[in-house]
């Protein structure tokens, strides 16, 4: 028992030494870094009952605004990941 109290206390004061010390740390501080991907929303994908070759169209054009708008949040995530990843590397 008085071993281990001895150790204990050694222990103790070795460390109070230590936090007295006016040398720079071993290990430096750690770095945090946050990416903030840009907000978006979810793709939107049209429902329609086509009877007609203008409403073929009409959902054709539609289809392809809306996969047009969509590849444009990806690409804004994916410019977004580029920027942090240059920045931290």
């Amino acid at each position: 028992m008085t071993a281990r109290l001895t150790n204990g206390l050694a222990s103790l004061c070795l460390l109070a030494l230590c936090s007295c010390s006016s040398e720079q740390p071993i290990c430096p501080a750690p770095v945090v870094v946050v990416h903030h991907a840009p907000s978006i929303s979810a793709c939107s994908k049209s429902s329609v009952t086509i009877t007609t070759n203008g409403e073929l169209l009409q959902a054709y054009l539609t289809s392809q605004g809306e996969l047009s708008q969509c590849a444009a949040k990806v690409d804004a995530v994916i410019q977004s990941q580029q920027e942090t990843n240059a920045k931290t590397h």
